[in-house]
């Protein structure tokens, strides 16, 4: 299929009703080819008469009462439309299900831009059936999370098994409520009381001006959030009110997504179980921003809970300090260097090294975070590399400098720590570093950047740890990289002004490696493949594979860094393939088929004798393969990066290719699949879908 895509550059609509305004909105801000444009808002016998033959159709689709076309006759004048800009509303209708939509037929796959409209199904009494939108996926530069999905009094519409499906499991502005069965709750309810039996809610949780907290505990079995988390003006001390919170997911645009602000009662955060603050945006992870601010004078976060944040976010204020530790695992607090016990993980207190230091600075080859401000001066160091180990500081006084690097004449590397990915201040407003009066070569390991940290295609690790450099060796560095630079650059970025994605695969070639995958599963789920002379056994719980934005961006961030083994991040699957040539690529989309095929083809290269991954199984040469197969990932992502030459392989140009899936695979002594009678055994939220064999 020939996919009609088209590039937005900048766009802030707010979004809309449905009418002829929105119509006039859509065409006007997005010019396109007229032919392809649906000019009505309603569909009925008459108007469905100039619906475009395109594939990617721009327009508001609205089915309701006077819609006169039957489920057949809907479906016969859609039938070319595999791609949808605009909106969708099926309103007050007779229809039963959204079968009328139908995916491309090679990738099973329908896209739709529904940023500014939204999608909404309501008062609908016959409404049973919306499995379509498990082929529903984003086209470039969109997210679902962009748009409002309602569903709203279809009194047969069971939305429980869709809950934690592919789609629904990401959106942040998801609505439904007087449905048969309805996913989850919203967070801007009025009542505490109403939070009593929901495990997630959706649109964030909002709680403002709350005095009476009698009825705060009705939000303890909350597991998921989806939105972001604004609490304002109230007297509640901490969070332990959701003790079972495990998943904070966001599409951060330029928002705080997650605030506690003028809460004078609030002495910490308590938060125990949560996992993982996980932003859906690809263009603003480096834009996980939290405040917190205002908050009682005794404010404080455990050394736990500043390790956890320091993977995550960045702030704008943290009015906060350390809460006591136990004795055992307190900090080793700084009098001076001479004085500081051997080999300590943590510090608390200004450290400075100075004039006489250097033969202790071994001392601080364990430090991972310091709680304080770091100097450096009058030294006859060459380099720090003794702070390789250090994770974050943390200076929540902000009286002083953060760091200070002054006089030391022989420093011609200043770098602190390719580890370092945060630095906590109580302000983003104050965050100095002075660099003065150092070697004339100080930052001939940064390409004359004024850099304390090196280099990193992480833009997230960029912007958590970028300072305000002054001084007069930054002065006279070519590049000067200081906070400001890098909070326009990325806020440009969020705005869409500037491109801050590096080289990724085209929707086309995205869809072409899921192909790759879900064929390869079919025919495992058929009990059809050959896997060198040896047919499979059928699968019974074969899960159907979705591209995933999120797990896409983790991937492209690795592969830009040409890697040569395994990331090692938690949670995730990973399959790496190289390509060398004589002559630079003129395109990447190729490589992503071509490293499914390779890690497929390990399977007739090997063998495969058992569907359990047993450590036999998996030294036999299959990995790539088992991983492409196994039965409960159901997510994929992919990077693409072109490396240039090559060195180590006779100059030539090298291609790194980087997919990894989630849930991951390769467990040892998992099952790979559950042989069985093919799809019979789908796991919840997923329904069998027999024309592949697989549970979608």
């Amino acid at each position: 299929m020939q996919f009609s895509w088209i590039l937005i550059t900048f766009l802030c609509l707010f979004l809309g009703t449905f009418g002829d305004v929105d119509l006039k909105l859509l065409v006007d801000s997005l010019q396109p080819d007229p032919k392809c444009v649906f000019n009505h808002t309603e569909v009925t016998s008459q108007t469905i008469k100039s619906f475009p033959k395109c594939a990617t159709v721009y327009g508001i689709i609205v089915i309701n009462s006077n819609t006169d076309l039957s489920m057949a006759q809907l479906k016969k004048s859609f039938k070319n439309m595999t791609s949808l800009v605009g909106g969708i509303s099926v309103e007050g209708s007779n229809q039963t299900s959204l079968s009328f939509l139908t995916p491309d037929a090679e990738y099973d796959m329908f896209s739709f831009m529904c940023k500014y409209y939204g999608f909404k199904i309501e008062n609908n009494p016959y409404f049973t059936d919306i499995s379509v939108l498990n082929s529903f996926v984003e086209f470039p530069d969109e997210s679902f999370n962009n748009c409002n999905f309602k569903f709203s009094n279809n009194s047969e519409l069971d939305l429980e098994k869709f809950c934690d499906g592919y789609l629904f499991n990401n959106l942040m502005n998801l609505e439904t409520k007087g449905n048969l069965k309805d996913c989850g709750c919203q967070g801007d309810v009025l009542s505490l009381k109403q939070y009593q039996n929901c495990t997630s809610i959706y649109k964030g949780l909002q709680l403002y001006n709350i005095s009476d907290l009698s009825d705060i505990f009705s939000l303890s079995n909350i597991q998921t959030i989806r939105g972001y988390i604004d609490i304002q003006n109230s007297n509640i001390q901490n969070l332990s009110f959701m003790p079972n919170l495990q998943f904070f997911k966001v599409y951060a645009e330029k928002e705080v997504v997650f605030n506690l602000q003028d809460n004078p009662q609030m002495t910490r955060l308590d938060i125990p179980v949560l996992e993982e603050i996980e932003n859906l945006n690809i263009q603003t992870l480096a834009l996980t921003t939290a405040n917190f601010e205002n908050l009682h004078p005794d404010f404080c976060l455990s050394h736990e809970e500043f390790k956890f944040l320091s993977l995550y976010v960045n702030f704008i204020n943290l009015h906060a300090k350390l809460c006591p530790m136990p004795k055992d695992d307190a900090p080793c607090a700084f009098e001076s260097m001479e004085k500081l016990h051997d080999y300590c993980e943590i510090v608390s207190g200004n450290m400075i090294i100075e004039s006489g230091d250097e033969e202790y600075t071994s001392k601080l080859t364990s430090l991972k975070y310091l709680y304080g401000t770091l100097t450096i001066k009058n030294t006859v160091l060459e380099n720090f590399s003794f702070l390789s180990k250090l994770s974050f500081i943390a200076y929540l006084d902000d009286t002083q400098p953060v760091i200070r690097i002054l006089s030391n004449k022989n420093l011609t590397n200043p770098k602190i720590g390719s580890r370092l990915i945060n630095i906590f201040t109580k302000s983003i407003e104050n965050r100095q570093a002075i660099i003065q009066d150092n070697h004339s070569d100080i930052f001939l390991a940064t390409n004359q950047t004024c850099n304390l940290f090196g280099n990193t295609t992480d833009n997230a690790i960029i912007y958590r740890r970028s300072l305000n450099y002054t001084g007069g060796d930054c002065a006279r560095a070519v590049i000067s990289t200081t906070l400001q630079t890098q909070i326009m650059k990325f806020a440009l970025c969020c705005l869409a002004i500037i491109g801050c994605a590096n080289a990724q695969f085209s929707a086309t070639a995205q869809a072409a490696i899921v192909k790759a995958h879900n064929d390869l599963r079919s025919a495992i789920a058929k009990g059809t493949y050959d896997a060198a002379g040896t047919i499979e056994p059928p699968a019974a719980n074969m899960r159907k594979m979705k591209w995933d934005t999120t797990v896409a961006a983790s991937a492209q961030k690795y592969a830009n860094l040409c890697p040569d083994d395994h990331s090692g991040y938690p949670d995730l699957g990973e399959n790496l393939y190289w390509s060398w040539s004589s002559s630079a690529p003129t395109s990447l989309d190729k490589f992503g088929v071509a490293a499914s095929q390779s890690w497929e083809q390990e399977f007739q290269d090997y063998g495969w004798y058992s569907t359990t991954l047993d450590e036999d199984t998996f030294n036999s040469g299959i990995g790539h393969a088992t991983q492409m197969a196994w039965a409960e990932t159901n997510l994929i992502g992919c990077g693409v990066k072109n490396c240039g030459r090559d060195a180590s392989s006779s100059n030539m140009y090298k291609v790194a290719v980087v997919c990894q899936y989630k849930s991951a695979g390769n467990m040892i002594d998992g099952d790979i699949y559950q042989p069985g009678d093919t799809c019979s055994f789908c796991s919840s939220g997923f329904t069998c879908e027999t024309a592949s064999g697989l549970c979608a």
